[in-house]
C-alpha cells in the first residue's frame, strides 16, 4: 500500500514536469546557471514594447510559458493581460494559447479546478478552430490532472486521444510526451516492462528531436523504475545523468525533483544523513520557485526520516509542514468541482455537436423541400402553357361559347392560384405578414390577371363566332 502511495506521489510530481515537456520545448528558456539570468525572458520583454495586435498577443502568452516555473505572480499577469488582448482582437488562437499557458501556472502552484477550467475552455476553443495540436496538448495536460488524483482509467484515456492525434499529425514531440505518460501509469500499476518500454520509445524520440527537456524527464523515469525494482546503483546513475542536463540548462524544477528522487533512494539504502541532504537542497529550491507540490512530498520524506532515526520533534514538525500544505493543495471538494467542469465540458460539446446535426438535417430538408416545390412549379406552370395554347387554338374549333369562357376563367382563376403560392414567401418577406399589405399586393395581382382573362375570353369568342 505505501508502494502505491509513493508510485502516486513521485507521478503527481513528473506530470507536472511534463506538462511543460510537452507545452513549452520549442520556447524554452536558457537560464544562466551562475548567474540566473532570463536571457530569452530579456528578449521577449524588449520585443513586447515595440510590437501591437496579435503578434504583442503572442509574446504575452510566451512570457507567461517562459515565467511559470521561475515567477507564477508574474506568469499569470503576463497570461491575463494576453488573454484580455487577444478576446478583444477575436484573435481565438491567442485566447487558447493564454488560457493553456495559464492553465499550466495553476497546476504547478497545485490550483488543479482553475487549471481544469482554463484546460477545458482552451480545449473548447481549438476544437472550434480545428486546432489539432492543441487540442492534443490539452488532451494531455487533462490527463496529468486526473493522474495527480490517483484516476489512471481517465488518465489514460486522455493520454491515448493525445497519442492518436499526434500519430496522425506527425507531431513527433508530442507522441513522446504520451508515451512517457503512459509510461508513469503503467510504472503505478507496477508493469515495469511496459512502463521501460514506453520510457525507452519516448527517450529515443527526444534524443532524434536533441530535445534535452524530453530526454531528462525519461532519464528519471527509467530512473524511478529502476528504483522501484530495487536496483538503486542504477536508479541514481539515471538520476545523475538527468541531473546533469539540468544543471546545464539551469532548469531549477527538474534539479529540485532529481534531487528528492535520489534523497528518496538514499533513506531506502539507510544512508540517512545523505537523504536529508539531497531533500533539504531540493526543498531549498522548490521553495525558490514556489513548487508547492514537490515540497509536500519533500516535508513528508524528511519526517519519515527524522522518524526512523528516533528523532521525533523534528519528525513531527515536518509532518506538521507536510500536513498543511497537503490541506491548501487539494481535497475531496476540488475533485467534485473538476468533476463537475469535465461533466460540463462534455455536455456542452455534445450541445453543440446536437445543434450542428440539427442545423445540417434542416439544410438538407429545405434542400428536399425547395427541390421538390420548383418540380411541382415546373409542372404547374407547363400545364398552364399547354392549356393556354390551348385555348388559342380553340377557337377553330366549333366549340359552345358556354365551355369556351368556363375554359379561359379555369385557365386564369389556376393561373392566379398558381401567382399567390408561388409568390407568398416574396410577399411575406415584403410585408413582414402585415395583412392589410398582403392583402393590397394580392388584389394588384388580380387586377393585372382582370384585363389579361377579359382580352382572351374576347378574342376567343370572335374566334368562335367567325368559324
Amino acid at each position: 500500500m505505501k508502494n502505491r502511495v509513493k508510485h502516486k506521489i513521485l507521478f503527481t510530481i513528473l506530470a507536472y514536469l511534463s506538462i511543460n515537456f510537452f507545452s513549452f520545448s520549442q520556447d524554452k528558456t536558457k537560464i544562466e546557471a551562475s548567474t540566473g539570468v532570463l536571457t530569452k525572458v530579456d528578449s521577449l520583454e524588449g520585443l513586447l514594447k515595440k510590437s501591437n495586435d496579435t503578434s504583442q498577443v503572442i509574446i504575452l502568452y510566451k512570457l507567461t510559458g517562459e515565467y511559470n516555473r521561475s515567477n507564477p505572480e508574474m506568469a499569470i499577469q503576463y497570461g491575463q493581460e494576453g488573454l484580455k488582448l487577444a478576446e478583444k482582437l477575436e484573435f481565438k488562437k491567442g485566447i487558447s494559447k493564454c488560457l493553456n499557458n495559464m492553465g499550466i501556472v495553476h497546476f504547478y502552484q497545485g490550483n488543479f479546478e482553475k487549471a481544469m477550467e482554463n484546460w477545458l475552455e482552451a480545449l473548447r476553443i481549438r476544437e472550434n478552430i480545428a486546432d489539432k495540436k492543441g487540442i492534443a496538448s490539452c488532451l494531455n495536460n487533462i490527463g496529468n490532472i486526473y493522474s495527480s488524483q490517483g484516476d489512471i482509467i481517465n488518465a489514460i484515456d486522455y493520454y491515448q486521444q493525445s497519442l492518436k492525434i499526434d500519430q496522425e499529425l506527425g507531431n513527433k514531440k508530442g507522441i513522446a510526451t504520451s508515451l512517457y505518460n503512459m509510461g508513469e501509469q503503467y510504472r503505478m500499476q507496477g508493469k515495469y516492462e511496459e512502463a521501460m518500454s514506453n520510457y525507452r520509445h519516448s527517450l529515443k524520440i527526444s534524443e532524434e528531436l536533441k530535445d534535452e527537456s524530453g530526454i531528462s524527464l525519461n532519464l528519471i523515469g527509467i530512473g524511478n523504475v529502476y528504483k522501484n525494482q530495487g536496483d538503486y546503483e542504477k536508479a541514481i546513475d539515471y538520476l545523475r545523468q538527468s541531473l546533469k542536463i539540468n544543471e546545464g540548462t539551469g532548469d531549477k524544477q527538474r534539479i529540485a525533483v532529481s534531487l528528492h528522487n535520489i534523497g528518496e533512494i538514499y533513506s531506502k539504502l539507510g544512508s540517512y544523513d545523505k537523504a536529508i541532504e539531497y531533500n533539504k537542497t531540493s526543498l531549498a529550491l522548490s521553495k525558490e520557485i514556489g513548487y508547492k507540490n514537490l515540497m509536500k512530498y519533500i516535508f513528508q520524506d524528511i519526517s519519515e526520516i527524522y522518524s526512523k532515526q528516533s528523532q521525533y520533534k523534528q519528525a513531527y514538525e515536518y509532518y506538521r509542514l507536510y500536513s498543511e500544505i497537503k490541506d491548501t493543495l487539494f481535497n475531496e471538494e476540488k475533485s467534485k468541482e473538476i468533476g463537475k467542469l469535465e461533466a460540463k465540458h462534455e455536455f456542452e460539446t455534445a450541445e453543440i455537436e446536437r445543434k450542428r446535426k440539427l442545423e445540417e438535417l434542416t439544410r438538407i430538408e429545405s434542400e428536399q423541400k425547395s427541390r421538390r416545390d420548383n418540380l411541382q412549379y415546373s409542372g404547374i406552370l407547363i400545364f398552364l402553357v399547354v392549356l393556354l395554347i390551348a385555348i388559342t387554338f380553340s377557337g377553330r374549333l366549333a366549340l359552345p361559347i358556354r365551355l369556351a369562357e368556363g375554359t379561359v376563367f379555369f385557365t386564369f382563376l389556376l393561373l392566379f392560384e398558381f401567382l399567390l403560392v408561388y409568390l407568398d414567401p416574396y410577399v411575406d418577406n415584403w410585408t413582414n405578414g402585415e395583412p392589410a399589405y398582403k392583402l393590397a399586393i394580392n388584389a394588384g395581382l388580380a387586377g393585372l390577371i382582370f384585363p389579361l382573362h377579359s382580352f382572351f375570353e374576347t378574342k376567343l369568342k370572335r374566334r368562335i363566332k367567325k368559324e
